[in-house]
């Protein structure tokens, strides 16, 4: 069973990017039009934005990342901010700088995701 992305953690929507990630290859042919063809059946895209949980929930923040998604090499469901639709998505970046503001942590995560319709 896929685990999903924890409530107690608070995405900031003001800070989302999403990024459409080519899915296509082009090669030179020796006479006429390069040759197109797709890298992928599905593409995918990354998603960043900031995230922040509070203080007391970075001990669970942790134990999730370590052991329900392997630090970060397993995918986990979330709905996709931008769209509402439950996806699987997994963590480029798995190095987290963490900063504190008051009783809350705040940090940036890199998400990729198959852009399935």
């Amino acid at each position: 069973m896929i685990p999903s992305f924890p409530k107690y953690v608070f995405i900031d929507d003001s800070t989302l990017q999403r990024v459409q990630l080519s899915n296509v290859i082009r090669s030179e042919t020796e006479i006429g039009a390069q040759k197109t063809r797709p890298i992928q059946s599905i593409p995918m895209f990354n998603v960043v934005m900031d995230i922040s949980i509070c203080n007391s929930d970075l001990i669970n923040f942790r134990t999730w990342f370590k052991n329900e998604i392997g630090s970060g090499a397993y995918w986990f469901l979330l709905n996709d901010p931008f769209d509402g639709t439950r996806r699987r998505f997994r963590f480029i970046e798995t190095e987290f700088s963490w900063s504190k503001r008051g009783n809350n942590l705040l940090t940036s995560i890199n998400l990729e995701a198959y852009d399935e319709l």
